[in-house]
């Protein structure tokens, strides 16, 4: 239940707060600040569910308890030979746990692969020092890419030619901001809750945005079309590996669209400021849960044995909902797993009630 509890919790949070995006925030030239804000939905998605703050509010209520006076308690403990049986290994609990867990095991294979893979091509290549920047030139398919302080670089492309040098401050920017770091994350995340489907989103956008960004790093007012026409002449599909950053990817149309554009400041000014009270919201509705706290305690002398009475017990119940005052007599049993049971009324009371 709690499981439950936690991946509905985790879909509400994580839909309510990229729908906002998507209906706001995408294709919107502040790319800084969707970056972080998808950076943030994903923490936010997983972390709220496990926070829990209690709001403690006073009770006034002038309620009379009814009290009860317990005569027996008979505590029924017995240990029994367990046998293992093959039916509660494959109960539907542990049947969900292995789903989960095979999931996981896959995307952190596929993880771990595009680790190697880029390893490999480290070894395999003589890097060139710039700075603390590592240039690998390479014959590999899908290069240009970078990760973390390294660049790796086609052979096919003039390093010192127009073309090459916005290539590069392309991938530069990409190195200095330390988009795979946000990869990493958001790799590690899906890994965590592949089961939903929004995170997948979510890494798509996100890449997208490093691309903008970079792409605005890389050109001029006076070249942004000769940069556009690059993407579009030597845009080639390649195999891309989810950690890196290819400099032709899928998203031309997109990237295009956000270089052309002229920029106006004040367009999405309220679409940026509105989305802190959605996280105020959702803190609120997924952080903060009310309890009743009691003004005086000896007005209210129950222990929890005697509250769970109360609470089984549907007279008792009534009389507290009508604010009434009387005596019950009660016998019951707890039993070896910790609950109450056979609760029975032994005396009759002002209410007259008899045996239940």
């Amino acid at each position: 239940m709690i499981l439950l509890q936690y991946i509905v919790k985790l879909f509400l949070c994580s839909g309510l707060l990229f729908g906002y995006y998507w209906l706001f925030l995408r294709n919107k030239q502040f790319h800084r600040y969707n970056r972080f804000y998808l950076l943030a939905t994903v923490l936010v998605s997983l972390v709220f569910p496990f926070i829990n703050i209690p709001l403690f509010i006073s009770n006034t209520s002038s309620e009379t308890p009814v009290f009860i006076q317990v005569i027996q308690s008979v505590t029924t403990i017995t240990t029994l030979k367990h046998s293992f049986s093959l039916t509660e290994l494959f109960n539907w609990q542990n049947t969900l746990l292995f789903i989960y867990v095979t999931g996981i095991a896959i995307l952190f294979i596929a993880l771990i692969k595009s680790l190697l893979y880029i390893h490999r091509i480290r070894l395999h290549y003589t890097a060139e020092k710039l700075d603390d920047l590592s240039l690998y030139h390479t014959n590999e398919q899908g290069t240009p890419f970078s990760f973390f302080k390294s660049i790796f670089w086609n052979k096919q492309i003039s390093f010192r030619s127009r073309e090459g040098q916005q290539i590069f401050r392309h991938e530069l920017f990409h190195v200095r901001q330390q988009h795979s770091l946000d990869n990493l994350f958001i790799e590690a995340a899906t890994c965590f809750a592949w089961f939903n489907p929004l995170f997948y989103l979510i890494k798509k956008e996100l890449k997208a945005i490093h691309e903008f960004l970079a792409d605005q790093y890389a050109v001029s007012d006076n070249d942004r079309y000769a940069y556009a026409e690059l993407l579009v002449m030597e845009s080639i599909r390649t195999k891309q590996h989810s950690l890196t950053h290819p400099f032709f990817n899928t998203q031309i149309k997109r990237r295009i669209a956000m270089i052309t554009q002229f920029k106006n400041k004040k367009y999405g000014y309220w679409s940026r400021v509105m989305a802190l009270p959605v996280a105020i919201l959702l803190f609120c509705s997924f952080v903060i849960t009310i309890k009743t706290k009691l003004n005086d305690r000896k007005e209210n002398p129950y222990t929890e044995v005697q509250r769970s009475l109360i609470k089984n017990i549907r007279y008792p119940a009534k009389a507290l909902a009508e604010n009434k005052q009387g005596e019950i007599i009660v016998s019951f049993v707890i039993t070896k797993n910790g609950s109450i049971s056979n609760t029975s009324l032994l005396t009759e009371d002002y209410f007259g009630m008899g045996d239940e």
